[in-house]
């Protein structure tokens, strides 16, 4: 797993065993950057689920402004901090729950990356990020969800504005229904 392009472009990071992590490969990675490659420049990002660090270290080479790690799994904090540390990067990384880190979080982000492991959903996160509107007026949520499983294509004030498969994974990008 490598960063794709940006300051950090090349750079190799750590990865983690396990079956409950599924890191989004390169290539899907690339291609969630080049959609949103627009709206990265300053960006506040909320990458739950944050496995590796993966997409917020992508992020934050691509120049966001900061982003905010959310991970159950004590493991996987670890992983994002050494990574971070890797490229010589600060962020704010949480060791909890996504649905306790949504309730805690203030302030509104500009790109949230929703990726649970396949056995979880994430539409309870999307609603609540809604309801809390963390999410900037003109932001995005990009979920990415195995191709089999089915979405809500609403959810609260939120809906599916683009989605993209790539093999066995399909990505969902919400946006506020009045934008």
């Amino acid at each position: 797993m490598r960063v794709i392009a940006g300051k950090h472009k090349g750079r190799t990071l750590k990865g983690v065993s396990g079956r409950d992590i599924r890191p989004t490969a390169d290539n899907v990675r690339e291609s969630i950057f080049n959609i949103l490659a627009t709206r990265i420049e300053g960006a506040r990002v909320l990458d739950i689920f944050g496995g590796t660090g993966a997409m917020g270290i992508e992020a934050l080479s691509r120049g966001a402004d900061t982003v905010v790690f959310v991970d159950k799994a004590k493991s996987s904090c670890d992983i994002i901090r050494a990574n971070l540390e890797l490229v010589k990067e600060s962020a704010e990384v949480q060791n909890c729950d996504a649905m306790r880190a949504l309730e805690r979080l203030s302030g509104q982000f500009d790109m949230v990356f929703i990726d649970p492991p396949y056995a979880e959903s994430g539409e309870q996160c999307i609603e609540k990020i809604g309801e809390r509107k963390l999410l900037a007026c003109n932001g995005v949520i990009v979920y990415e969800r195995n191709a089999k499983d089915s979405v809500s294509e609403e959810i609260g004030e939120l809906k599916v504005a683009d989605s993209r498969r790539y093999g066995s994974v399909a990505l969902y990008f919400y946006k506020w229904k009045s934008v």
